[in-house]
């Protein structure tokens, strides 16, 4: 009982330290040193697979509201909000190669 305890406390340790990690650097989650568990590795690879996640529905938002706009000003600056998400995504998908 005193084992799964301890565990338990090294696992939460762990993940307060990833998303301290993750919240320092936004870019790139995978360049941490090699100590940490292959659970604590997997939770950093959900940590990016949902950041794709949310860029894709960000992309697809900005999409609609694009296609939507007719103003001038605001197509243009929907579209460099969509350029923006386009290239994050861009730089998560090849990073996680």
């Amino acid at each position: 009982m005193r084992l799964a305890r301890k565990s338990r406390a090294d696992f939460l340790s762990q993940v307060v330290r990833i998303k301290q990690l993750t919240t320092q650097k936004k870019d790139n989650f995978i360049h941490f040193s090699l100590d940490f568990t292959p659970f604590s590795v997997i939770l950093v690879y959900m940590i990016k697979i949902e950041k794709i996640e949310k860029l894709q529905k960000d992309i697809a938002f900005w999409q609609d509201k694009l296609n939507r706009s007719r103003k001038e000003s605001l197509r243009s600056i929907r579209a460099v909000h969509l350029q923006h998400a386009q290239s994050e995504l861009k730089k998560l998908q090849e990073s996680a190669n």
